[in-house]
């Protein structure tokens, strides 16, 4: 059930994209940008249902005619055929395959009416053969675990937006204003920079769509004004962007400037994760204004008897982008040498996790840069949590258990991976959970957990002390561990409790508990 519930949302996507494009053509029977489009979606190998709905479609409704329709098809087989045979630079496929598909469609109706059109239907294909390329990736590839966007993309994404919008607007003027509002609004939401970045996006989609000038000037101004607020929350910038109002007395009050100030009633009320992670990707996103949870972190490293410093390492960051880093190292044997494997280990990763790539791809280049000739080997547990969405990852290399202490019970988290160093691409161990403001999560090393008597009864006394502040729970664990035998207190013992409080952007407990469980387990208690 789930896998068509979800080929029915990509084929919806799709083809409400591809529609939208065909709506917008400057000139009629061209298409140049659905033409491109499905040049894209050929090469990406794209299902011929996810193709045909959406182009038909724009072709009877829209501007593209037959002409374009059958341009774009034979862009998109062009496409798949320089794909499949690889006789041709990607790129260079993909250009040719839209300026085929857009030009010869062209020529065959314009060529017996007038130069002019000609001439113009040449350029629209010239136009589609440099956009191709910039478009594919936005298509063909996912963006799902990436953090931002290249230039090269961003630029891409913004230009279909102008195109869209245009489209709207080319169906139903008013239905344009209204997605324009929203647009402008929804970057007002990183500041006046961003604001006048939407701004221009949504003005550019308005004119090509042929809305007056009055509605351009209108989301100018009052996207701008929205933007000088946006620290001041969404609701601060939905009253800001009114200021339209007066603005439209002087403009004239027409049913599109009305639709572009209807967009602040609907703004406060729009997902704030989705608007920060699409900041996030065009890297307009502020890193002071949208971080929604905080932080508090708290720490103990203690060294055996026997030796001076502690062998293992712990380390918290705030990162580009609304991120922070937790991790907590534990170098082989004890001692100073031991303390270097760790901290090496710990540098490895915040250098990597810093950097806009995969965490999976962090991990096995950490796992790279730890290996040498000696077999000195590190722990490595850490946690990396966008704290817009509160969407924790987890990874382990090596490390004991950590717990996640939340509002209903304690939840005990395992991985398998080898420690850092150990092995040569040794794959990652990633796990994902949905923090709330409350939770607090615990990482201790095996030191630690050994002096406790192990995982489960580490388990057991978190959830006894789960009501207990962060403070009297970290130190009342290592108080418990003191009472150890001396012989199970050999190894250097650390433990990093981390608090989080505030708000997230996507409201979700990390423990989806049934209240009939939540209840019994109070009772128990």
């Amino acid at each position: 059930m789930r896998r068509i519930v979800h080929q029915i949302k990509e084929h919806v996507f799709f083809n409400l994209c591809t529609f939208l494009l065909y709506m917008m053509s400057p000139i009629p029977w061209t298409s140049p940008f659905g033409a491109a489009f499905l040049a894209a979606a050929g090469h990406g190998e794209i299902k011929w249902n996810h193709v045909l709905i959406g182009s038909a479609l724009g072709a009877i409704l829209g501007k593209g005619g037959f002409g374009g329709f059958a341009g774009g098809l034979m862009a998109y087989t062009l496409s798949g055929i320089f794909k499949k045979r690889g006789t041709v630079n990607p790129k260079s496929a993909l250009s040719m395959a839209a300026f085929a598909g857009c030009l010869f469609p062209a020529y065959a109706y314009h060529m017996p009416f007038s130069a002019y059109d000609t001439i113009a239907a040449t350029f629209a294909s010239v136009i589609a053969m440099a956009a191709c390329p910039a478009i594919s990736p936005i298509v063909t590839r996912s963006i799902k675990e990436r953090t931002y966007l290249t230039p090269e993309e961003r630029t891409a994404a913004l230009f279909l937006c102008a195109m869209m919008l245009s489209g709207l607007t080319e169906l139903y003027a008013p239905l344009g204003g209204l997605f324009a509002g929203l647009f402008a609004l929804m970057f007002s939401f990183g500041g006046v920079l961003s604001a006048l970045i939407g701004a221009l996006v949504s003005s550019a989609g308005l004119l090509m769509g042929s809305a007056a000038p009055s509605a351009v000037a209108l989301v100018f101004m009052a996207s701008a004004a929205a933007g000088a607020v946006s620290g001041f929350g969404v609701w601060a910038q939905s009253g800001m962007f009114l200021i339209g109002i007066p603005l439209c007395a002087y403009f004239g009050f027409d049913s599109v400037n009305a639709c572009i100030l209807l967009a602040s009633a609907i703004f406060p009320f729009l997902p704030h994760s989705i608007l920060a992670r699409i900041l996030r990707a065009f890297d307009l996103a502020s890193r002071n204004t949208h971080s929604f949870l905080t932080a508090g972190v708290y720490r103990r490293h203690i060294a055996p008897t026997d030796e001076n410093v502690c062998g293992d390492a712990g380390f918290s960051e705030k990162l580009p982008g609304g991120h922070m880093l937790f991790l907590l190292a534990d170098g082989m044997g004890t001692g100073e040498n031991a303390r270097k494997m760790s901290e090496r280990a710990i540098k490895n990763a915040r250098n990597l996790f810093s950097a806009p790539i995969n965490r999976a791809d962090a991990l096995m280049c950490v796992n790279a840069l730890s290996i040498n000739d000696q077999e000195n080997h590190s722990t490595l547990d850490g946690v990396f949590v966008d704290m817009i969405t509160g969407r924790a990852e987890f990874f382990k290399n090596g490390a004991e258990p950590c717990w996640v202490i939340g509002r209903y019970g304690v939840k005990q988290l395992e991985g398998g991976a080898l420690p850092v160093g150990a092995v040569e691409s040794a794959p990652a161990w990633i796990h994902t959970e949905m923090l709330s403001p409350g939770d607090r999560i615990f990482m201790a090393t095996d030191g630690l957990i050994n002096a406790l008597g192990g995982a489960e009864k580490t388990n057991m006394l978190l959830h006894h002390m789960k009501a207990f502040a962060p403070q009297s729970i970290l130190n009342g664990v290592i108080r418990q561990a003191k009472k150890a035998p001396i012989e199970n207190r050999r190894d250097d013992m650390s433990a990093m409790l981390i608090e989080f409080s505030g708000k997230t952007a996507y409201p979700r407990r990390v423990f989806r508990m049934e209240k009939k469980e939540a209840t019994q387990e109070r009772k128990a208690g």
